[in-house]
């Protein structure tokens, strides 16, 4: 019976001092667009191949909807109340669930990091308040949708001024 031994592994100087460089990983992963003579690098904030980045959401005016709803459960039955799922390309809040007060906001389409379709899946909507909080581009649960705040919106006020009337008010 012929002896199985393990395929052998060829490795390289250049090999073994990259594998224990423990920045070399880390390098690795950050493609750098420029390098100086002085070894000074200018390194890619986006990645150089690939497609541009596309959250998967877009604001359909106020109200947040999905650019593709591939991955996302299609109705809210057999969810955990908090739970978030495509009703129509809109995103739907599975009810029964109150924000934790203190919870953080989160912001569309946001600072960094920037929020994703699969960011709202793997996070839900339990803890988005449910109320306009007039703060421009955070998210929030209206009435089992996710809103997008516009923000103060400054409308048309009529202002009865016959309260005053009185002599004790304009005197």
């Amino acid at each position: 019976m012929p002896t199985l031994l393990p395929p052998t592994r060829i490795l390289s100087y250049a090999q073994l001092v990259l594998e224990a460089d423990p920045d070399w990983q880390k390098d690795a992963m950050r493609p750098y667009l420029y390098e100086f003579s002085n070894r000074r690098r200018f390194y890619a904030t986006v990645p150089m191949y690939g497609k541009p980045y596309d959250p998967g959401l877009w604001n359909d005016g106020g109200v947040l909807a999905l650019t593709d709803g591939s991955g996302w459960p299609t109705s809210g039955d057999g969810l955990r109340p908090g739970a978030v799922w495509n009703n129509g390309l809109t995103i739907a809040i599975v009810p029964g669930v109150v924000p934790q007060p203190g919870a953080p906001a989160v912001f569309f389409p946001g600072t960094s990091p920037l929020l994703t379709a699969g960011d709202l899946l793997l996070m839900g909507g339990g803890n988005l308040p449910l109320t306009d909080p007039e703060i421009e581009g955070q998210l929030y649960n209206n009435g089992g949708e996710i809103a997008v705040s516009l923000g103060v919106v400054s409308g048309i006020f009529t202002i009865d001024l016959s309260v005053l009337d009185g002599p004790d008010v304009l005197a």
